[in-house]
């Protein structure tokens, strides 16, 4: 029954870890985009500032375009510190997962000690009959 028990959470772990990787994955594309977005903002606010230069609302462009940017920014950092959490909860559950196969493995240890010791007993009270 422990070795059921232990199976379904080692399948739970793989699961997990799974789910977990798919979402890192996800997120550095994202990370990825993000960044190449606004790399491609601050090529064009260089290209308005160079083809707007007698443009006298070249100023208001900029100003959408920095807060573009800002915003661009401010996704990159979400983004990375949802990498970061996702890393520490992923290192957590592996962790708590390796921990409970360690309780398992060392009741399952103590169980066949038990069989061992009542076999001998068993084996014992057989021969003294």
């Amino acid at each position: 029954m422990l070795m059921i028990e232990m199976e379904k959470i080692s399948n739970d772990s793989k699961d997990i870890q799974a789910t977990m990787l798919q979402r890192i994955k996800i997120l550095e594309n994202n990370f990825k985009i993000v960044e190449a977005q606004s790399i491609n903002l601050e090529l064009k606010m260089q290209h308005q500032k160079q083809t707007n230069s007698f443009d006298v609302s070249w100023k208001s462009k900029m100003a959408e375009l920095n807060g573009e940017n800002v915003s661009l920014n401010l996704q990159i950092e979400s983004l990375g510190l949802e990498r970061e959490n996702i890393k520490l909860e992923y290192q957590k559950l592996f962790n708590s997962i390796k921990m409970t196969r360690v309780q398992h493995q060392q009741e399952i240890n103590k169980l066949i000690e038990n069989v061992n010791e009542n076999t001998y007993a068993y084996g014992d009270v057989r021969a003294k009959n």
